[in-house]
C-alpha cells in the first residue's frame, strides 16, 4: 500500500515537548495518521521526510508502512517508511 503526506501539523505532546501530527490518503483515499516526536528513536528516519515535506512543499508517498489500529486509522511510526517516486 501507497500512503500519500497530505499535511503535518505542529502541535503540544501530552508528554512534553513537541509532536508532529502526520495525515494520510492510501490508495483507496482513506484517512490516516501517525505522530513522530523528537523525543522518540524513530525520529531519525522522519526527520527527514517532515522536513522535506513541510520546507519542499511537495508530495510525498511512501510504503512499508504498517497498520497500528485500523478501527483508529492509526499508522505505526515505528514502521520502516520508504520514500516512493512518481
Amino acid at each position: 500500500m501507497t500512503y500519500r503526506i497530505i499535511k503535518i501539523r505542529e502541535e503540544d505532546s501530552r508528554y512534553g515537548g513537541r509532536v508532529y501530527h502526520i495525515f494520510f490518503k492510501d490508495e483507496n483515499n482513506k484517512s490516516w495518521r501517525t505522530y513522530v516526536s523528537p523525543k522518540c528513536g524513530n525520529y531519525l528516519h522522519w526527520s527527514s521526510i517532515v522536513f522535506n515535506f513541510l520546507n519542499d512543499n511537495k508530495q510525498i508517498y511512501l510504503k512499508n508502512l504498517k497498520i497500528l489500529n485500523e478501527k483508529k486509522r492509526l499508522l505505526d511510526a515505528d514502521s520502516q517508511a520508504k520514500i516512493v517516486n512518481f
